[in-house]
């Protein structure tokens, strides 16, 4: 209820009572209730008064100019100071009209004085305004203000309830006033529509009309892209005409608007905002700022959305295709595939787009590809997802020929001893193919190979010596492409018989020969061998087959006729081969022995040999040994004399009267001697102590023996001994040689001189720690008989084996002369003795990361001085190393105490130095509370683990759609405290920093619930 209005009103009645005037004295009328009404229609009014008159008129008279009376109808008396009645105002003119009471009875009257009834237009009503917004930089808009009620004279007005805009030139009518408004510079926002007709009257139009500054511009975002799991992207959007409580957003046709969160105006011409793209539509997306005037402005496809990673394609199977038609592709496998993505295989500038593309997973797609025609060779693969990125496998698929058929080979079979030449018929055969004929690992390759066309070869096949039986034929293309789909059989060829060995035998014994020949068969049984003479036949026994050229076998001679017998060899599978007059058969042949008297002696020797041979031998040859043969059918005891001293064998060759013979030889079997002459050699004959002499024997007659005495009790029974004199002197040698026919002696003297000295030296130890003590040993030979050191660092020492202390660090070369009466040796190594400094452990050691956080790897270096050999190292974690210089992982944070042990030749040291590891920078925080009644207060606690310098809290509304409101504490305390004024969710942001300025962030979404104050 409006309290005001019923004030007023009974303030009016009072004060129209009060003014009262009675007309007559019969009664008055002091009051109406209402006081006014509208002329659209009737008014219901009641009259109050004193006395007043049961029958009744009421008029309501002096009108505006023009006007006529208007009579109450539907009166009613209630009592003498209550009447009543309606008025119908509908069409009257508005003004104030005086309230007359008549009693019908008497015709007296009375006059309401002071209150005059007072028709009313309505109030204007606005209902809308064209157009209903405008720009703040506009000095003239045209207006449409559009409603009822509207009166001649009325005015239009534009006020924000601060300021007004008056509108100018108005056109009225009563539903419709045309104006023109006039809003540069004026305050953006809201602005109410009012008309006031000219009774004061006045129709609103609440926030009707909205002022805008002029429309953002946005010329960058930075960064311009992002991939879509990314879950927080933190980006600066410039352009101009920014207004605080604005908002951003990426926006795509056909896609859900991404609302930027966080957003900061930094200043008109910069903004600070976040994404979250997870799961997004890759592609271009408008970049739409929006100030709260709803004024926006856009940067077309300003931000590209892509996928987390480029496709990767890594493998395909299969990895060859026939470039006559279409191959599936069931395994193009990588990584980051899409939905979407498409597949190209490119060979230089062409292409061919793969059909049928099924992304199966991010790992696999399937596709076909028609080659048909495609150039032979090696082709890349490139994928594409539909955000452009791609990814490409170069050289991995190969584009090739159709291999070769074969349909028949002409002729089907070929011996294994000749070039067989063949007709090859089949389909897709190229110029310059190879030819082969392959069997387990054994291949014959054709010559000769023409290329006739298409489906026919030429080729011969050198079959010479191939395994018998089915070949595989086999036709391989220059792409290396090959098909062996017809088998060629070899074949043996028949055999040749070329000689037998011997050839010939003697008609009283049984004989093994070999045969020789070619293409001799073992398989499935030996060749028959047999020897023939007319109709005779002798068989083989025994027969082998050794290998393909060669035979054994055996022939019963006994019995059978002289002369020259035919050879010939079946083998198993009926092919023969023979040789004419190939073995000859005679009568059995002699066998030699002899003796001889006597077979030693003195030359020169005079010897009588004696045939003992059997089977009549008919000629003699000898052979003496000496050069001298004798030969005759007379020579069968001949009598020969050596001349010359030696050991000879004898042989003698008894031949029978067919020419058939034997020989016999008996080796060293006669020896001719003569008495030694003993000659030696010495070398050298004379030279300094000590003397290596090498003795060479040089005695005539043979000698088997020999005695070597070299003048100091020493003696050898070798022919050629070697000797060594070790002190100086003269010295007698002797050597006697015997041989059967005696003995003899020589001598000579051999002078051993005194030698110079050849200085050499050892050392205990050669390195280490200073003071360094060294003792020396002179080990010079040659006798020196005085000694001279130099050390290297100043020092010497004419001592046989000094000891000497190198007192500083450093590198020293030794030198030793030794001299005795024949001369002077010095011996010098340079850079001998190495003193190093003593042991002393140190070492630097450098973190992974500058904050030293977990998990920590250490890279530790050794700086220890001396000359250090082992190293072990002590991580402070139940680790150990005995690297030199190892790199640790501290995973856990702590504080840890490192260790350093070194040892060195002469000694050890150790040094102990302490790393903090620090926990790493996670930001983590509680609220307390997270709900209640506004206004709420609560307290922001971190609980960030690491190294944390410095805090950020963001207390934001509405971070998924558009943030409005924001609180900022960009130098937040541990215990931040806030009080929220008004009710909703609130998302809270907390970003630390450690003294490095690495930053981590935590978000918690609608954490604080702020209810409404009830």
């Amino acid at each position: 209820m409006n309290m005001k209005g019923v004030m007023c009103t009974v303030i009016l009645l009072l004060a129209a009572t009060l003014l009262v005037l009675p007309v007559s004295g019969a009664f008055n009328v002091t009051g109406t209730n209402p006081v006014n009404g509208t002329n659209t229609g009737w008014v219901y009014v009641d009259i109050s008064g004193n006395e007043l008159p049961e029958e009744f008129s009421v008029i309501l008279t002096n009108g505006p100019a023009g006007t006529s009376n208007i009579t109450g109808q539907y009166k009613h008396f209630y009592n003498t100071e209550w009447i009543s009645c309606f008025f119908d105002l509908n069409g009257e003119k508005a003004g104030a009209r005086t309230v007359v009471v008549v009693n019908t009875t008497d015709g007296s009257e009375a006059v309401l004085e002071g209150i005059p009834f007072l028709v009313e237009n309505l109030p204007p009503t606005v209902s809308s305004v064209t157009p209903i917004s405008g720009i703040n930089n506009q000095d003239s808009i045209d207006l449409t203000v559009e409603g009822s009620d509207f009166l001649e004279g009325a005015t239009v007005v534009l006020t924000d309830g601060t300021s007004t805009i008056q509108g100018k030139d108005p056109v009225v009518t009563a539903t419709r006033i045309n104006c023109s408004v006039n809003v540069s510079g004026a305050a953006a926002g809201k602005w109410s529509v009012e008309v006031t007709n000219p009774d004061g009257k006045t129709g609103v139009l609440k926030d009707g009309f909205t002022i805008l500054t002029p429309a953002p511009t946005v010329t960058i975002i930075n960064p311009s892209g992002g991939a879509n799991d990314d879950d927080l992207v933190s980006c600066e959007v410039e352009g101009s005409g920014f207004l605080s409580d604005l908002s951003v957003a990426l926006v795509k046709e056909g896609q859900t608007a991404i609302p930027a969160s966080g957003t900061t105006m930094v200043s008109d011409i910069k903004i600070g905002c976040f994404f979250n793209l997870t799961n997004t539509h890759v592609g271009s997306w408008d970049v739409v700022v929006t100030n709260k005037d709803g004024q926006s402005g856009t940067l077309a496809g300003g931000f590209f959305i892509t996928y987390p990673a480029a496709p990767k394609p890594t493998a395909v199977d299969p990895a060859t295709g026939v470039n006559t038609g279409i191959v599936t592709i069931t395994d193009l496998s990588g990584t980051g595939f899409e939905e979407g993505a498409t597949v190209v295989f490119t060979k230089g500038l062409a292409t061919i787009a793969a059909e049928n593309v099924v992304v199966n997973s991010p790992a696999n797609i399937t596709c076909t590809v028609n080659l048909t025609g495609a150039e032979i060779g090696q082709w890349n693969i490139t994928v594409t997802n539909d955000d452009g990125q791609s990814g490409t496998l170069f050289d991995e698929f190969e584009v090739i020929y159709p291999a070769p058929e074969i349909t028949g080979i002409s002729p089907p079979s070929g011996a294994n001893n000749v070039v067989v030449p063949v007709v090859i018929s089949g389909a897709f055969f190229r110029e310059t193919p190879e030819v082969h004929l392959t069997r387990d690992a054994a291949t014959i390759s054709g010559t000769n190979v023409t290329y006739v066309n298409a489906g026919t070869l030429k080729c011969d096949l050198p079959l010479t010596s191939a395994a018998l039986g089915n070949w595989s034929l086999v036709v391989m293309n220059p792409d290396m492409q090959s098909s062996a789909a017809v088998n060629f059989t070899v074949e043996n060829p028949r055999p040749t018989v070329s000689g037998i060995t011997p050839s010939k035998g003697t008609n009283n014994t049984v004989v093994a020969v070999t045969i020789s020949g070619a293409y001799f068969l073992s398989t499935p049984t030996a060749p028959r061998v047999n020897l023939t003479m007319g109709t005779d036949i002798i068989p083989g026994e025994n027969v082998t087959v050794m290998d393909p050229r060669n035979i054994t076998c055996e022939f019963n001679l006994n019995g059978r006729a002289l002369g020259q017998w035919n050879l010939i060899v079946v083998n198993p599978d009926g092919k023969t081969g023979g040789l004419r007059n190939a073995f000859r058969i005679t009568t059995p042949p002699p066998v030699p022995d002899f003796t001889a008297s006597p077979t030693y002696g003195t030359v020169p020797l005079t010897v009588q040999f004696t045939d003992l041979s059997t089977n009549y031998p008919y000629i003699w040859s000898w052979n003496f040994g000496d050069g001298s043969i004798v030969t005759g059918i007379n020579q069968a005891n001949p009598v020969h004399v050596y001349n010359t001293p030696g050991v000879y064998s004898v042989t003698l060759y008894a031949l029978n009267s067919d020419g058939v013979g034997e020989k016999i030889t008996k080796l060293s079997y006669v020896t001719v001697v003569e008495t030694p002459v003993a000659h030696f050699t010495a070398t050298p004959m004379s030279g300094p102590a000590p003397l290596f002499v090498q003795f060479t024997d040089t005695s005539d007659g043979d000698p088997y023996r020999w005695a070597w005495k070299f003048g100091d009790g020493q003696i050898s029974d070798q022919k050629n001994p070697y000797f060594l004199y070790k002190n100086p002197g003269m010295y007698q040698v002797e050597l006697t040689v015997y041989n059967k026919a005696g003995s003899d002696t020589a001598t000579k003297t051999i002078e051993v001189l005194v030698s110079p000295p050849d200085a050499e030296f050892t050392a205990n130890r050669t390195a280490g720690d200073s003071p360094l003590t060294v003792r020396f040993t002179d080990i010079s030979t040659g006798s020196p008989t005085s000694w001279s050191w130099k050390f290297g660092d100043s020092g010497s020492s004419d001592e046989q084996n000094p000891v000497y202390v190198f007192s500083s660090p450093g590198t020293y070369g030794v030198q030793l002369t030794a001299s005795n009466a024949a001369g002077t040796s010095t011996e010098t190594k340079n850079g001998y003795i190495v003193v190093g400094q003593p042991i002393k452990a140190n070492f630097s050691y450098t973190p992974s990361n500058e904050g030293q956080t977990a998990p920590l790897s250490v890279a530790f270096s050794d700086l220890s001085s001396g000359n250090v050999l082992k190293w072990n190292w002590n991580f402070g974690d139940a680790h150990i190393s005995t690297e030199r210089n190892p790199i640790h992982t501290y995973p856990a944070p702590g504080t840890y105490t490192i260790t350093l042990s070194v040892l060195g030749l002469t000694g050890s040291d150790s040094v102990t130095k302490t790393i903090t590891v620090v926990a790493p920078l996670i930001a983590d925080f509680i609220a307390e509370p997270t709900t209640g009644s506004a206004p709420l207060t609560i307290v922001l606690s971190d609980r960030s683990t690491g190294d944390v310098a410095t805090r950020e809290w963001v207390i934001m509304d509405n971070p998924e759609e558009y943030a409005k409101n924001i609180v900022y504490f960009s130098e937040g305390q541990g215990d931040q405290m806030y009080t929220l004024t008004e009710p909703g969710l609130y998302t809270v942001r907390l970003t630390i920093r450690d003294a490095n300025g690495k930053p981590d962030s935590e978000i918690k979404t609608n954490y604080i619930n702020v209810l409404p104050f009830l």
